[in-house]
């Protein structure tokens, strides 16, 4: 990362960066000593190993025990969540590289926006900040609280580990007991936290690029450098049926409007346009076009790397809701295992709705910035030879702007609601075959 990134709009971002450099999965500048990137090496084969012989022993107590169902669905439980883990983890990892480049494009214009003295632009870039660095906390908390959970407040027989595993040795006598425990421990505590720090790099630039998107709709309304100059729509008729669909379209998102700041000035995205601008309504909405095209190319970046983590985030989210829930219901015999499973239940959902809420966003701005257009003030500017200008922008809108998952899902509140359905509807399948 450059140093001319905005650090103070990124604290949640580097503490992320920070914890996957702890885990070893993001790699270390060249200029750092070679005992931190020995340490960086070390920590990234001891956590992968943790999470697969996790998931090995895991998976090999499913086989054996596949006849009872109870067992089987608790196995199946902590499979889905480890194996979105581990998925998301070796994806990460191979597309670090691009990751780091997505990160750069994300935040160089939010460096660049920043030295802006409009108010409404410095409250949103602040109020994002905040709830950034809200939000990881509160994801490191509950990380926390779920490893805890899982390995200190499962009720267990005299002996057994906090989570059922088949190992070739035997747990119940010391110091093989010790041995896996830690071992347990070790790949819960790693995997939760690797998960949280990933998701927080991901989720930040998702809520960036909605903000980046605020501000160029925005921008289309502030092309006009004369605001006060308006002609009579009377006397032109086209003119007067391109402002009902744009009042149509305004009204339509009249129910999704939020009490947004309002920025009152033209806010250039690049440093070459901060010292050129030109007070030109055509020149500036040549900007907002170029602008638009960086964010659509951002966007599929963003898809690049991360729709097939998405993809996976959905089946791994269905089925820890599905089972989940099974295991609530059948097998939460005392408090405490009550407590784990509505932990590890919330984590889940929480989990699923933070990525559609901001893949709903995302998916909303696509209307924001047709909006935006309508109602930049184009029809006063025929003389300037705008109409194929505004063609142009108008066909970008076109390319959605969505967080795709494998390219069969959309991240939205509709998808996640249809998880929620399809879960449910599984979930009351396995109780029917119990009973």
């Amino acid at each position: 990362m450059k140093n001319t990134s905005i650090e103070s709009r990124r604290s949640a971002l580097s503490m992320a960066i920070a914890g996957l450099r702890l885990c070893g999965i993001w790699s270390l500048d060249s200029s750092s000593p070679i005992f931190l990137k020995l340490l960086n090496n070390i920590s990234n084969i001891f956590g992968i190993t943790a999470l697969i012989i996790f998931v090995g022993t895991l998976t090999i107590d499913l086989i054996l025990n596949s006849h009872d169902l109870l067992i089987a669905t608790d196995d199946g439980c902590y499979l889905a969540g480890i194996s979105v883990i581990v998925f998301k983890v070796y994806n990460f990892c191979r597309h670090h590289k691009r990751i780091k480049n997505l990160i750069d494009a994300t935040y160089r214009p939010i460096y660049v926006l920043q030295k802006s003295t409009d108010v409404g632009l410095k409250r949103i870039l602040d109020t994002t900040a905040y709830h950034q660095d809200l939000e990881f906390w509160f994801f490191v908390l509950l990380g926390s609280s779920l490893t805890i959970a899982l390995m200190f407040f499962v009720p267990t027989k005299d002996g057994a580990l906090p989570i059922r595993a088949a190992y070739p040795f035997d747990t119940t006598k010391s110091p093989m007991y010790e041995i896996a425990f830690i071992l347990q421990f070790y790949a819960v505590a790693y995997g939760i936290m690797a998960i949280v720090f990933i998701d927080t790099v991901g989720l930040g630039i998702i809520k960036w690029i909605n903000i980046q998107c605020l501000i160029l709709a925005s921008n289309y309304t502030n092309c006009r450098i004369n605001k006060s100059r308006l002609i009579s729509l009377e006397s032109h008729d086209n003119l007067s049926m391109i402002a009902s669909i744009a009042e149509d379209i305004k009204n339509i998102n009249d129910d999704y409007d939020e009490k947004e700041p309002n920025i009152t000035t033209f806010c250039p995205f690049d440093e070459p346009d901060t010292a050129e601008i030109s007070d030109c309504f055509v020149a500036r909405f040549k900007r907002c076009t170029k602008n638009h095209q960086q964010l659509l190319d951002t966007v599929d970046q963003l898809n690049d790397c991360f729709s097939s983590s998405m993809l996976m985030q959905l089946f791994a989210s269905f089925s820890m809701i599905c089972l989940t829930g099974f295991q609530a219901v059948l097998g939460a015999t005392t408090k405490t295992s009550l407590i784990k499973f509505v932990l590890y239940l919330g984590a889940a959902c929480t989990q699923l709705f933070n990525w559609s809420w901001v893949g709903n966003e995302l998916l909303y701005q696509k209307v924001t910035l047709l909006t935006s257009q309508w109602t930049s003030g184009w029809e006063n500017e025929l003389d300037s030879n705008i109409k194929p200008l505004l063609i142009m922008s108008m066909i970008k809108t076109m390319r959605p702007i969505e967080l795709q998952a494998g390219g069969f899902f959309t991240m939205s509140i509709a998808t996640f609601l249809s998880i929620i359905k399809s879960s449910y509807s599984f979930f009351a399948l396995l109780t029917t075959l119990t009973e």
